[in-house]
Order: C-alpha cells, then structure tokens, then sequence
C-alpha cells in the first residue's frame, strides 16, 4: 500500500529528476496533498514541511512577469531552486 507520504516524495523526486514536468507537478501534488485523509498520520512539522511545498507550486508559474515575481511568484527553476533548499530540512 502507498502511503500519502510516500506518493509525495515520490513526486518530488520525479520532480527533481525531471521526470515529470511543473504542470504534472502541481496537478499530482495538489490531488495527493488536498485528498482529506492525505496527512492523518503526519506530525505537525510534517504537515508544514509539505503544506510549504504545495504553497510554494502554487505560486510557480511559466513566465512570471517582474511584478509578479516581486509578489513570491517563482519560475520552474526557481521553484527547483527553492525546493532543493527546502528539502535540506526536511523533518
């Protein structure tokens, strides 16, 4: 059986070896990280490491425009940026 957790990281990773692209990113992540049992059984640091994760596509897009970036918006390689430095604390 997969755990929730263990599908979230196996996204990332996919992610991250550029096995799936930000758009099959955000769609999968969002599905598993929204489905109402997703984090039952995560500690609350749990929950924050990967709620930030989820956040933080959602705030990724293509091309974001000077503007939007001085809002947080990210680019996919700011986004794979970010979530590199992001994982280094990992609880």
């Amino acid at each position: 059986m997969t755990t929730p957790q263990s599908r979230l990281e196996a996204l990332v990773e996919a992610f991250r070896a550029k096995r799936l692209d930000l758009t099959g990113f955000q769609r999968e992540y969002s599905a598993c990280y929204a489905d109402e049992n997703a984090d039952a059984g995560f500690t609350p640091e749990q929950v924050d490491f990967y709620g930030t994760i989820h956040e933080k596509a959602e705030w990724t897009t293509a091309a974001p425009s000077s503007e939007a970036r001085s809002y947080g918006w990210l680019d996919e390689d700011g986004f794979r940026a970010w979530l590199e430095a992001h994982l280094r604390h990992r609880p």
